[in-house]
């Protein structure tokens, strides 16, 4: 599955594999974890036969996203953005994903990713991220 990563200017697309690791749900509970007080959380992806790293620290209130890879120039990748600006844009992102028809198409785990998507997690972190902003509204 190809991912892509685009700040401003910058954008950067990595084909992903899913051997061995379920890195969307990963990302999805990094997400979580800082939005709930973490300050720091890893995810790696697995491009075959490299890795890739996604970094997140927390700086203040600043969140940074480091991506790196042991493969090719565009590494290291650093995006740094107030917290929950930054979580609301990779959380939206995956929200497009969620939404693509191949995750209900019957095998869409042999063709597209292994894994189930993470889906109640990552509502967990879309209402998080409202509760933070607008307490009195609820995500469905």
């Amino acid at each position: 599955m190809t991912i892509t990563v685009s700040f401003g200017e910058a954008k950067h697309s990595f084909d992903v594999s899913d051997a061995t690791v379920d890195s969307l749900n990963l990302l999805v509970t990094a997400l979580l974890k800082l939005l709930t007080g973490s300050r720091r959380e890893e995810v790696e992806w697995y491009l075959e036969p490299e890795w890739l790293s996604w970094h997140f620290e927390i700086h203040g209130h600043l969140l940074e996203l480091q991506i790196s890879s042991t493969e090719g120039p565009n590494s290291p990748f650093i995006i740094s953005a107030e917290k929950t600006a930054l979580i609301s844009q990779v959380a939206g992102g995956l929200r497009v994903l969620e939404e693509q028809p191949c995750w209900t198409q019957p095998r869409a785990g042999e063709v597209v990713w292994s894994w189930l998507f993470p889906g109640d997690t990552l509502l967990e972190v879309l209402r998080k991220l409202t509760n933070s902003r607008h307490p009195n509204l609820t995500v469905e």
